[in-house]
């Protein structure tokens, strides 16, 4: 690809092809207060599936998807083809991960469109729990696939140029007047100022 695609776009696309390909989808999946965000989640049948997505295929992601490996049957990156494609997905599977491949495409009608080119996979794991691990499975409650939805917004990658994640809690919360906030225990590691209770209408 000659120009760089946004993330967000890239996250349609694998959110879209994950789904024609039967997964559940899950979006935005913070594992703890001050933990990591994983950009997707998928779940078919038992399996889980963990996705990172990039606009460009480097290290970083990598890195990122890397942590994931242990708490999913399957991790991955999304990222553009980039010129050394073998080499990347041949490291990417040394790390335990897997690439879905974008590129664009040309639609029936002729237009250019992004799509998932393949699905290069990686090995399967079996997710473990310890200590201080869960498998992202302990996450995936109906309250968090409904987030994105509720912002109205595709949110495979939020990582504004403030280097703070943002994510569809934090967007949701912004949106309420302070008065009208009670004490959160959700664990979406967003924080409220305690206020009286009004009264039960009569």
């Amino acid at each position: 690809m000659s120009k760089r695609v946004p993330e967000v776009a890239i996250g349609r696309v694998v959110v879209s092809w994950l789904e024609a390909e039967g997964w559940d989808v899950w979006q935005e999946v913070g594992v703890s207060s001050g933990g990591g965000v994983c950009d997707i989640v998928a779940k078919r049948g038992p399996a889980i599936h963990a996705v990172e997505c990039k606009s460009v295929a480097n290290l970083d992601v990598l890195e990122q998807a890397s942590w994931w490996v242990g708490r999913a049957h399957f991790v991955s990156v999304a990222v553009p083809l980039p010129r050394r494609e073998r080499l990347y997905a041949s490291f990417a599977k040394s790390l335990g991960v897997g690439v879905i491949w974008v590129e664009n495409g040309w639609h029936q009608f002729g237009d250019n469109v992004l799509l998932v080119r393949t699905w290069d996979q990686g090995a399967m794991s079996r997710p473990r729990e310890d200590k201080y691990r869960r498998p992202l499975s302990y996450f995936l409650t109906d309250e968090r696939k409904h987030w994105p939805a509720e912002a109205g917004t595709i949110w495979a990658t939020a990582t504004p140029r403030s280097g703070k994640r943002v994510t569809t809690c934090d967007t949701s919360l912004r949106r309420v007047p302070a008065s009208r906030c009670a004490p959160l225990s959700s664990g979406c590691g967003a924080t409220t100022t305690p206020t009286t209770r009004l009264p039960a209408p009569r």
